[in-house]
């Protein structure tokens, strides 16, 4: 029972990991209480928290060197705690803005070592499940959040920012749940003198592109979900909201179903998985109605929880253990960035033309050529694991 009791706890630091975009379905809400903001502004307040997990992450190693991976942790989730439920007692678009600001520095804390302590602490069949079930971890946490403040919505929309009290949950069941590893110092001290090869950070600068531009993506599903629901008439913020729930709860059965595929396709699994997202994003630019705009984005939930547990597996087969956590940071970086671009790259697609619906058309079109990409990507870097 303690194992499995360590192994929830574990899971539970993804539980939060993508929990700043769960409050995408009150932007209308705020869009209308800062309507002396630009909308783009208004945006940012979603979005921010990705530069800072990008900042955080990028002190990362600097960092280790007077955080041991648990002090890490436990500054992270306070940080998100604090930040996270400022907003609910003020509303000042500042200071809102700032305590942003500071819950992206606590989630870039824990980022990398969500994932990392995964392949430090388990093997093989039972580290490949591990990860999968963190793929599963992060979107049910964003899935149940988003959840939660579409019920909040027609009450009062500062009442969503109370999700972010569930961080306090999540470090209790670490502190009583996860023990200290012995060798945590010692691995930090491997960890200064190693570093990446040309070829590894090849792959992992390669991957890292891979993973923003479909956290880009994902993100233009949870930043537009909403107003497409509204601009067409599908609906009201709830019917988008649940939507988006069901979007990423359907990352639960990607999770579950992923060592099967992965045993069933091997690397040829993230290009096949691409063009399931790709046929997704064509089902979102195509929506008729309401039905098929949830039946898309669905699709594209699961193809999307794949791509991401995929990256994160291939880097633990092809990197050391030892360079694990560097390798991490530099795709989690790409994944930040992804995600805290997401406003500019929908700006600049309306400026082409490429707006609500049809926007979703250039995603699907730029993951075909995305896959023509991977697949040399893979060649590149094939001997670098024989190696």
């Amino acid at each position: 029972m303690r194992k499995i009791l360590e192994k929830v706890s574990i899971l539970g630091l993804s539980f939060m990991l993508i929990s700043s975009f769960s409050i995408s379905s009150i932007l209308p809400k705020m869009k209308e209480f800062y309507s002396s903001y630009p909308v783009d502004q208004v945006e940012l307040l979603v979005s921010i928290p990705s530069f800072f997990v990008v900042a955080t992450l990028l002190l990362n190693r600097f960092l280790s060197r007077w955080l041991t991976e648990h002090q890490t942790i436990i500054l992270g989730l306070l940080t998100m705690t604090v930040a996270g439920l400022f907003p609910l007692f003020n509303q000042t678009y500042l200071l809102v803005l700032v305590t942003r600001m500071a819950f992206g520095v606590g989630t870039g804390l824990i980022n990398a070592t969500a994932i990392s302590i995964i392949s430090e602490r388990y093997k093989g069949r039972e580290k490949t499940q591990m990860l999968g079930y963190r793929g599963s971890a992060e979107v049910v946490g964003s899935a149940c959040l988003t959840f939660v403040v579409g019920l909040l919505v027609p009450h009062n929309w500062t009442w969503s920012f109370g999700i972010y009290g569930v961080s306090l949950l999540i470090l209790l069941a670490y502190l009583f749940f996860v023990p200290r590893e012995s060798s945590e110092k010692k691995t930090s001290k491997k960890e200064k003198s190693a570093r990446l090869s040309s070829r590894e950070r090849l792959l992992s600068m390669g991957l890292a592109l891979v993973a923003g531009w479909v956290i880009c993506i994902n993100s233009s599903i949870s930043l537009r979900t909403a107003d497409l629901v509204l601009s067409a008439g599908f609906g009201s913020e709830q019917e988008a909201s649940f939507i988006l729930s069901l979007q990423q709860l359907v990352g639960i059965l990607a999770g579950l179903s992923f060592a099967g595929l992965l045993r069933h396709f091997q690397k040829n699994l993230l290009v096949l998985a691409h063009l399931g997202l790709a046929l997704g994003l064509l089902g979102i630019g195509f929506s008729p109605t309401i039905w098929v705009l949830g039946l898309s984005e669905v699709i594209a939930g699961f193809f999307y929880s794949i791509i991401l547990t995929c990256i994160f597996s291939q880097l633990s087969e092809r990197i050391s253990l030892q360079l694990l956590n560097g390798a991490t940071s530099i795709v989690l970086v790409g994944c930040n960035f992804g995600s805290a671009l997401t406003p500019i790259v929908l700006k600049i697609l309306a400026s082409f033309g490429w707006t609500g619906f049809t926007s979703f058309l250039f995603f699907a079109a730029s993951l075909l050529l995305g896959s023509a990409f991977l697949a040399f990507l893979f060649r590149r870097s094939g001997k670098s694991s024989a190696s």
